[in-house]
């Protein structure tokens, strides 16, 4: 085990290297492989078969969707993907009637 003073050496970064202190992270554009937040999502605080017209409506023109049990749903490709269930399992209950409205 090294001494304290030689772990301490070799945890810093040293002067003269070329890496970055910071590596900038943009969220402002749907990530490229879709698993990240596209900032065009809908929550229901209710379940799928109790929400209104209006709500089911505007749930079609997003790209994903955060269920009230918790559960979330995104649109890959032109289909709907369950990534959580949600307690309730009202995300595999949207997947199922978006596919009918497809």
């Amino acid at each position: 085990m090294p001494a304290a003073e030689e772990a301490d050496a070799m945890a810093r970064k040293p002067d003269d290297d070329e890496l970055p202190d910071e590596i900038p992270l943009d969220l402002r554009a749907p990530a490229a492989d879709n698993d990240g937040p596209t900032g065009n999502s809908t929550y229901l605080s209710m379940p799928w078969a109790k929400a209104s017209a209006s709500i089911l409506a505007r749930a079609l023109r997003t790209s994903e969707i955060n269920t009230y049990d918790g559960g979330r749903l995104v649109l890959v490709d032109g289909v709907w993907v369950v990534l959580k269930s949600g307690e309730s399992n009202d995300a595999d209950v949207v997947r199922e009637a978006l596919r009918k409205v497809d």
